[in-house]
């Protein structure tokens, strides 16, 4: 039987985000952690194991904190990976709307400057921006007026500054609830493939009335 493996290597295989995902739930006290595991379809003798970080990004925008903690490691990750930048897209938008820590935020900020300062912006940087923007340039904003390319307009132009006050820009900004069991649903079920809701209800069945990753809310 052949099998297409669309995961990344070494640390990013399946196998051992699932392991860091577990060793995360433990250190973070997580009661029930969520059933990761990476979507297969089999069709003939073919199986396709389409990236965990599918999986993951459904974890993040449901508020599980292993996976928010997964998520930030791809975004600082400099390894190339199949829907590279579709996944790293997604997941600083999932980011957007969670709940970080002043450890994670600052982790984030330093990263997405180091991108500019090095005239590093790929597709993805636009959402990356954006999640800038979200979570507060805190004390980086000096660095990047003083040291970000004005001479580049990808970087220039990615700048992430919008029409504010200077001080509304250093400050996170309040995030989104996390979303609902149902948006994970519709979620997966809507990427070019058929997933039962009872996979996903597998997977997040913390989800339930009063689980620990909060309640489910009846839309997205």
């Amino acid at each position: 039987m052949e099998i297409r493996d669309y995961n990344g290597m070494g640390r990013w295989s399946a196998d051992a985000v699932l392991e860091r995902y577990w060793d995360y739930s433990r250190k973070l006290g997580i009661p029930v952690p969520a059933g990761l595991a990476p979507v297969k379809f089999t069709e003939g003798d073919v199986t396709w194991i389409y990236p965990i970080m599918d999986v993951v990004v459904v974890g993040i925008e449901l508020g599980d904190k292993a996976c928010i903690e997964i998520g930030i490691e791809f975004i600082e990750e400099d390894q190339r990976f199949p829907f590279g930048r579709i996944f790293k897209s997604r997941t600083a938008r999932a980011l957007r709307r969670a709940q970080l820590s002043e450890e994670q935020m600052e982790r984030l900020c330093k990263r997405i400057v180091y991108m500019l300062l090095v005239e590093w912006v790929p597709q993805e940087f636009r959402n990356y921006a954006k999640l800038l923007r979200r979570i507060g340039l805190g004390s980086w904003w000096p660095v990047i007026e003083s040291q970000v390319s004005r001479e580049n307009p990808y970087c220039y132009a990615s700048l992430p500054v919008p029409s504010q006050p200077l001080p509304a820009i250093m400050k996170p900004t309040p995030s989104p609830k996390p979303r609902s069991r149902w948006y994970a649903r519709w979620r997966l079920s809507n990427c070019g493939r058929t997933t039962a809701s009872s996979k996903i209800d597998s997977i997040f069945a913390p989800l339930a009335e009063g689980g620990p990753l909060g309640s489910r809310r009846s839309g997205p």
